[in-house]
């Protein structure tokens, strides 16, 4: 897993549109400060919460089966 080019200007063209700063420069900016590192994180917790399978654990029900075998000692 990798931040490509493309996604790097793309997303320095959304900060361009709001902060009036030159795609050119933000993007720049980003290599020299590691942005893509954070960015890496940020794509890789996305990838994790859409393929994670997620759990309901009801609370109660343990705590029942606890009761029963505390109570059968």
């Amino acid at each position: 897993m990798k931040v490509d080019e493309s996604e790097l200007e793309e997303i320095a063209k959304q900060e361009s549109e709001k902060t009036g700063i030159s795609t050119a420069k933000l993007i720049k900016y980003y290599k020299d400060t590691n942005r893509i590192d954070v960015l890496l994180e940020e794509k890789l917790l996305v990838f994790l919460k859409r393929t994670t399978r997620q759990m309901k654990l009801m609370p109660t029900k343990k705590l029942k089966r606890k009761r029963i075998k505390k109570n059968d000692e």
